[in-house]
């Protein structure tokens, strides 16, 4: 009767592993543990010793990593699509993973040439997935293991749009808010002609937070705006007066390079100035994970406006954009 050495699931193992987990008498064992020597399966580990028994073998051994013999697969992925060819030789346990699909990919991209160089053949990630593999969700969960970009397979991502109300067409900034309330609050009251603050803007647009910050250039803020045709216009953020707030702020830009982004400090402005006095009393921070900030932020104001939001940063008290309501931008309006 032969037994399976993938039962042992240790890599080095005692020959009390083997007599366990297959209910076996110490001869038996000392039957099983010569074959699998024999049969190139195991090493003893000398080191561990002899038993005292008859008969007589190592107290441990240690498994022996078999080489695939993987030529049949080799010379499958000969016959690939030549774009594929030099990717599945090197990953050779992908393609064995994944041989099906990987076929599929290659007899699409024999028989839609045409289709995959035809700037309106452009489809989606997920058009494009489903296309191939007759699964739209393939493609994205499995990009790291096909060597084609988005170029060569003619998509491209989609990304869940900013909430974004346009104010004016004639508008030549563009206000980005951190918080959903405040953004209703100001989008929806500004109306075409009227500045915000000393501002004109063309759209106001909902951050949802971190979302700004999306390194993703097909979900970027960036990408969204481009979609706009107004890329060009100089952006102006504000969110909370906190470390993750001025973080956001930071990150938004590192991942927006292209656009011209500045704080709406008018606004911050009207934010830090409606704070206690006694900014003892103003509300701690919840989230902790910021434990830094980045101190650039503060050489956009100066003076005691400047040091009142350092101190604010530095005590981990938070200013929120709610404390400028909708009856307040009211007045600002102009």
């Amino acid at each position: 009767m032969s037994y399976d050495l993938s039962l042992i699931t240790a890599s080095k193992f005692s020959y009390q592993d083997v007599m366990k987990a297959f209910g076996l008498s110490y001869e038996e064992t000392a039957s099983v543990l010569s074959d699998w020597e024999e049969a190139g399966l195991i090493r003893p580990i000398r080191s561990s010793g002899r038993v005292a028994f008859t008969p007589s073998f190592y107290a441990r051994y240690q498994k022996i990593r078999t080489v695939k013999d993987r030529t049949a697969e080799k010379e499958r992925i000969l016959q690939l699509h030549p774009s594929l060819i030099g990717f599945y030789l090197s990953h050779l346990a992908d393609y064995e993973k994944m041989e099906p699909e990987i076929l599929k990919l290659s007899r699409y991209l024999e028989t839609h040439k045409q289709e995959l160089s035809d700037p309106d053949g452009l489809l989606t990630v997920k058009e494009r997935s489903y296309a191939i593999f007759g699964n739209e969700k393939y493609l994205e969960q499995h990009r790291s293991a096909i060597p084609l970009s988005d170029q060569e397979l003619n998509c491209r991502g989609t990304f869940e749009p900013f909430f974004a109300r346009e104010t004016d067409s004639e508008g030549e900034e563009i206000l980005v808010l951190e918080n959903r309330d405040p953004w209703d609050s100001i989008s929806s009251q500004l109306k075409p002609g009227m500045r915000f603050l000393g501002h004109h803007f063309s759209l106001v647009i909902y951050g949802e937070g971190n979302k700004v910050a999306v390194r993703d250039p097909s979900g970027s803020l960036q990408a969204f705006l481009a979609d706009c045709g107004r890329a060009d216009q100089k952006v102006l953020y504000c969110g909370d007066i906190d470390r993750a707030g001025i973080n956001i702020y930071s990150r938004f830009c590192e991942a927006n390079r292209d656009l011209s982004i500045q704080p709406f400090t008018e606004l911050y402005l009207e934010m830090i100035r409606r704070a206690p006095e006694d900014l003892s009393e103003a509300e701690d921070t919840e989230d902790h994970r910021d434990r830094t900030y980045d101190p650039s932020f503060l050489k956009f104001f100066s003076g005691t406006d400047q040091e009142r939001i350092r101190m604010v940063l530095d005590r981990e008290k938070r200013i929120p954009q709610e404390i400028l309501n909708r009856a307040e931008v009211r007045r600002l309006l102009g």
